[in-house]
């Protein structure tokens, strides 16, 4: 959780004109446009990247968007009354999964997979495991292929002519 200075701090236009651990937030601008889940995300990236935060500020702002999309998203299916399913299908009469809950699904892995770029700032992982194995892998020691032998040439002895 970032810390209270940036929840506490008066903010103009976007623009935070106090500083907070060590970051003098009035170097940065929000972009406009973001809502305050968007907002927040800013600053939390900002203050979690700290004296490199110029450097890598396009990463902070690709999250800010990222948890405002997701924000919009789940709004969006709650409004919607949360639905789990509708109809559709290439008949549109079969039950099939509702497409807010997969837009939702991918926009949190989005945001986690922008989240990972920020130093400092954790988002639990989802998307559950990878599936099958890497390339050599096995799933038992037994089930390895057994070892290629290799034949040694044997070179004959050359004919005294």
């Amino acid at each position: 959780m970032p810390p209270d200075c940036l929840y506490n701090r008066p903010v103009n236009r976007g623009r935070k004109i106090d500083s907070c651990q060590g970051v003098i937030l009035s170097d940065f601008e929000a972009p406009s446009g973001l809502q305050s889940a968007g907002l927040q995300a800013f600053w939390r990236a900002i203050e979690a990247l700290g004296g490199s935060a110029a450097a890598y500020l396009d990463d902070a702002t690709s999250y800010a968007w990222s948890i405002d999309r997701l924000d919009v998203l789940r709004s969006a299916w709650i409004n919607a009354g949360r639905p789990v399913d509708q109809l559709g299908g290439s008949t549109g009469s079969i039950l099939v999964p509702h497409h807010l809950i997969g837009d939702v699904a991918k926009a949190e892995i989005h945001a986690a997979k922008m989240a990972e770029r920020i130093v400092g700032l954790t988002v639990p992982k989802v998307g559950g495991k990878s599936t099958g194995r890497e390339r050599g892998q096995v799933s038992e020691p037994d089930r390895a292929a057994a070892q290629r032998r290799r034949r040694l040439a044997i070179a004959k002895p050359a004919d005294p002519k």
